[in-house]
């Protein structure tokens, strides 16, 4: 601002704040947000496996497409409720912090990391015919299209937090 004729003119004309995109932390958006990463984290991995070794990404139902998905799916879900329950509002008044304790969000988490843990298990047991391994290429393509897919949806609709992105902001009530 400077001088007082500088400081005038900006209370008579004020300058027009940046138009800022809203910031959605939605536990929807963030399980889509988060199933699309995971899809492309195991589809790389099971691909770069099957490319290395074709025999090692056949041994059980884990690397099955089916599974992938079904991983992906329960892992987003479970991890877009983690990473709400994770960021707690603060009362602006009087500074406390309001939701579960932090013992409880402790048992929740581990809880849920487990639960998802029990269903990639259980997914070793799948029938090949629900399940069927895809080749390590295809795979690979499967993971360069759900890693584009999830930048384009965070980008389109401004999807803060998540498993691999920005810190959500602290929201208050």
């Amino acid at each position: 601002m400077g001088t007082p004729t500088a400081y005038a003119e900006s209370l008579i004309n004020p300058k027009k704040p940046a138009e800022s995109r809203t910031t959605s932390s939605n536990p929807w958006l963030l399980a889509i947000d988060n199933a699309l990463m995971f899809l492309a984290i195991f589809t790389i991995m099971f691909g770069v496996m099957g490319l290395m070794d074709p025999k090692s990404a056949n041994i059980n139902g884990t690397s099955g497409i089916t599974a992938i998905i079904l991983v992906s799916i329960v892992g987003g879900a479970l991890f877009g409720s983690i990473t709400k329950l994770m960021a707690p509002a603060k009362d602006p008044e009087t500074g406390k912090r309001l939701g579960l304790p932090v013992w409880l969000r402790v048992i929740l988490v581990l809880v849920g990391f487990m639960a998802w843990i029990g269903i990639y298990g259980l997914t070793a047991v799948m029938n090949g015919a629900y399940n069927p391994h895809l080749n390590g290429w295809i795979y690979i393509v499967i993971a360069v299209i759900a890693f584009v897919g999830d930048m384009y949806f965070r980008r389109k609709y401004n999807v803060v937090g998540g498993f691999m992105g920005r810190p959500m902001p602290r929201e208050t009530k």
